[in-house]
């Protein structure tokens, strides 16, 4: 009997996971080498998943290299070299589907035989039969890509990945509640009022922070980066504005709460500068990963993304912002690409199920009016607003006028699809980068005037 395959649409996935990482990542997340049929695209297969998991580069010369290592009759670089030319306009999920498909047929049919084999030996009683079928069933269809249905039932039967009914996690959470436990369901930034209103930082949310230009967007970041990490979360960091080294400058800065531009300047006395380098020993092994990429394509840093959460283990994903990113097609105009690197990062959080914090600039409408930012104002598209889980919003007083509230920062929550609005109140120390909270700015004037002065006088002393 011959068994089901289909040789093309193996050597199409293969040649494309070595020209491309978007296949990559879309081969490993469904697919296995036991589900290619040929010996030598099974080896080739696994030397691809091996340099991925690694987190090198996946080209011709490089699995070939790999191969010479395990499985040295498949390292035929002339052969991989013309899996690369397989040309087919279509999907490759389509072909991904074909080979995943042919594989469980095949299973089927080797399964089915078995069972036969079994049943006519009569060495089994019906009932142990039955059972062995089942289970041997549930094992072909374990396997990655496995077709299974998702139905809004099994949400409350399994509430938040928790392994515990809807009913159940309900109670859970109101006993932490009575017992005065933290309920906070995301990662937290350690900032409490923010963790609070927002419910932590969680899975599959796009989380937004804009403001205007010398706000202080990337020192705000840097600070919940910091403050998620010294909880030994894995962070992945896309500074599409600044290089990586200036990044890990300003992160060591702010550990050590030293003015940066002294460090700079060779002006930090000898205690600073210890202080400094012991900083730095305890930030080397924080969970961080940099990509400081100019201009990096959306459909790349998206791969990027995903490769990182599959082999690091990243637990959330920072970008350092929005409008730099390269949409990586042409659009009639700017409006339509941000709309496009918009949907695409909601689309991640989503597919990855991390949160993804996502630094926007703002229009100048609200620097010439003199006013606090709104969700009006993000700049080039209302599509980032529909994205957005939530908005947060960052104003400095003293920004439009040096005597107004100086070292204050305005943290607004402007939307909050799972929460409330709220205004929070912190200080912003811009020569050590360091940001502390305060608590609820009070709405009236008069009164969050006096407790911002009060704070500063007690922080002072």
């Amino acid at each position: 009997m011959e068994l089901p395959t289909s040789v093309d649409s193996e050597c199409i996935i293969i040649g494309r996971m070595m020209r491309s990482i978007n296949a990559v990542n879309s081969a490993v997340e469904k697919l296995e080498p036991q589900d290619f049929s040929k010996p030598e695209h099974q080896s080739i297969f696994q030397a691809i998943l091996d340099l991925y998991k690694a987190d090198r580069e996946v080209e011709p010369y490089s699995v070939a290299a790999q191969l010479s290592l395990s499985v040295p009759e498949h390292s035929d670089i002339a052969y991989l070299f013309g899996l690369t030319q397989f040309h087919t306009h279509d999907d490759a999920d389509h072909f991904i589907e074909i080979v995943r498909d042919c594989s469980l047929y095949r299973r089927f049919i080797l399964h089915s035989m078995e069972q036969m084999t079994l049943a006519e030996n009569q060495k089994m009683s019906p009932t142990e039969l039955h059972a062995d079928h089942v289970k041997k069933l549930d094992q072909i269809f374990a396997g990655k890509g496995a077709k299974t249905e998702c139905f809004v039932k099994d949400k409350f039967n399994n509430y938040r990945d928790s392994g515990l009914s809807f009913i159940e996690y309900i109670w859970k959470q109101k006993e932490k509640h009575d017992l005065n436990i933290s309920t906070i369901n995301g990662l937290k930034t350690n900032y409490p009022k923010l963790d609070e209103t927002l419910d932590g930082l969680n899975k599959g949310h796009l989380i937004i922070i804009g403001a205007r230009p010398k706000v202080g967007k990337t020192t705000f970041l840097t600070n919940l980066m910091y403050n998620l990490l010294l909880q030994k979360i894995k962070v992945g960091f896309f500074s599409v504005e600044m290089k990586a080294d200036d990044i890990a400058y300003n992160l060591a800065c702010r550990a050590a709460e030293i003015e940066s531009s002294k460090v700079k300047r060779g002006q930090s006395c000898p205690d600073e500068l210890n202080h400094l380098t012991n900083k730095i020993y305890e930030i080397s092994d924080f969970p961080l990963l940099i990509d400081d990429q100019e201009n990096i394509p959306i459909n790349q840093l998206c791969a990027r993304a995903r490769r990182w959460v599959q082999t690091q283990g990243i637990e959330i994903i920072f970008i350092d912002y929005l409008t730099l990113i390269n949409p990586g097609q042409k659009f009639q105009n700017k409006q339509e690409a941000i709309q496009h690197i918009s949907s695409s990062l909601r689309a991640l959080a989503k597919s990855l199920n991390i949160p993804v914090v996502c630094a926007a600039q703002l229009n100048r409408s609200s620097e010439i009016d003199k006013r606090k930012p709104s969700l009006h104002d993000l700049r080039e598209s209302g599509q980032i607003e529909q994205d957005a889980v939530s908005v947060i919003m960052l104003h400095r007083p003293e920004v439009d006028n040096p005597y107004n509230c100086p070292a204050a920062l305005e943290v607004l929550i402007v939307k909050n699809r799972f929460g409330s609005e709220a205004t929070l109140s912190f200080t912003f120390q811009k020569t050590t980068g360091l940001i502390r909270e305060i608590g609820f700015l009070k709405q009236d004037k008069v009164d969050a005037a006096k407790e911002l002065k009060d704070m500063f006088h007690k922080t002072a002393i």
